[in-house]
């Protein structure tokens, strides 16, 4: 369960967003041990000035113990708080997330806290954008590409007589430049569920690594930017999935249910189509694909190809939009905390340089 860290001892000593509490802890009271160390013996090497420094540290330590403590507080919150009915209120939390779900023969509980919430909204974005570009594009638009060319040659004279209802060569290479860009953007996405599910175990690493280099003055500002990132990767990028991705998720899930095109009547009703104007090809000898179009659509229902544009609008919003606003927060509260309490970094420098 995702509120392991207060269901018991175990579960908080063992639980991603709260165990590095007590190492962490452990190491700062070994740090004021040694100090104290130093206070004492301190007059039998006739050294009573290093006692000043000492005490500073031993200062510095404590000020280091207080965050770790509230840091640990913010961490078991975050952990233990369940905003499902907050989310509910506000319209951000898809129906598919509202209950426990079994994906794959594996159960899955409701989501309970930002971490489930938004691993819940990336997988079910993932999965309604794969249903749609299934049925569209690898369906759809694949039909629609194998049409049949129809033509008419004036055999007495230089100029033609023609027409095609074979899709134009430019839409075919336009929707496979679509489909690649696509298929980045799915990556992207991926990526994207990947540091979220490890989002609990960055928290805990890097805000290890902070507030213990914070201890010593050497590693002070570098203890200071690796908070600011366990808190943005940790807890900032996950709250952004989660409000963002959970307006998305939940609009393109009720428009995408709320398509009614059944997509076999359709492909019949393109054959049929078809099949009627190689019959009867018209008075000027042409056949036009937006009449064939035309005829399907009237046929399954105009209202669902809106609603099959809608969604893939949403798609993309989620896709390339929501994504980019999302990193560029992130890295905006990265730069101005990190300069706040420490080093000044980038997130999307450090990820640039990455790549």
């Amino acid at each position: 369960m995702m509120d392991a860290c207060t269901s018991s001892i175990n579960g908080f000593l063992s639980a991603p967003y709260t165990g590095w509490f007590p190492a962490v802890m452990a190491i700062a009271l070994a740090v004021i041990a040694v100090l104290a160390l130093f206070y004492v013996l301190s007059p039998l090497f006739g050294r009573n000035d290093i006692k000043t420094w000492v005490k500073i540290k031993i200062f510095d330590v404590f000020i280091s113990i207080i965050f770790i403590i509230i840091f640990a507080g913010f961490a078991t919150a975050t952990c233990s708080y369940n905003p499902t009915n907050i989310y509910n209120q506000y319209g951000l939390l898809p129906t598919f997330c509202s209950s426990a779900q079994t994906i794959n023969g594996v159960y899955v509980p409701a989501p309970n806290n930002i971490y489930s919430i938004a691993l819940c909204d990336m997988y079910n974005f993932n999965y309604n954008s794969y249903d749609i570009l299934n049925k569209a594009f690898f369906s759809g638009f694949a039909l629609l590409s194998f049409w049949p060319q129809l033509g008419f040659e004036n055999k007495f004279g230089v100029a033609k007589i023609g027409a095609s209802v074979m899709m134009p060569v430019a839409f075919g290479q336009s929707l496979n430049l679509m489909l690649s860009s696509i298929y980045v953007l799915q990556i992207v996405n991926q990526i994207q569920l990947i540091l979220l599910s490890a989002a609990p175990l960055i928290f805990a690493i890097f805000m290890s690594i902070g507030l213990i280099s914070r201890m010593f003055g050497i590693t002070r500002t570098f203890g200071g930017a690796m908070i600011a990132f366990g808190i943005g990767l940790g807890f900032i990028y996950p709250l952004l999935v989660s409000i963002n991705y959970g307006f998305v998720t939940t609009v393109e899930s009720t428009v995408w249910a709320n398509v009614s095109l059944n997509f076999t009547q359709f492909y019949q009703a393109i054959f049929a189509a078809m099949i009627n104007s190689l019959a009867n090809p018209g008075i000027a000898g042409s056949v036009s694909a937006d009449m064939i179009l035309g005829t399907a659509f009237a046929t399954s229902g105009i209202g669902t190809f809106y609603g099959l544009l809608e969604s893939i609008g949403l798609m993309y919003a989620g896709m390339l939009f929501i994504p980019i606003l999302n990193f560029i927060i992130l890295d905006a509260f990265i730069v101005d905390f990190s300069q706040a309490v420490g080093e000044r970094m980038s997130f999307m420098s450090l990820v640039g340089r990455l790549l």
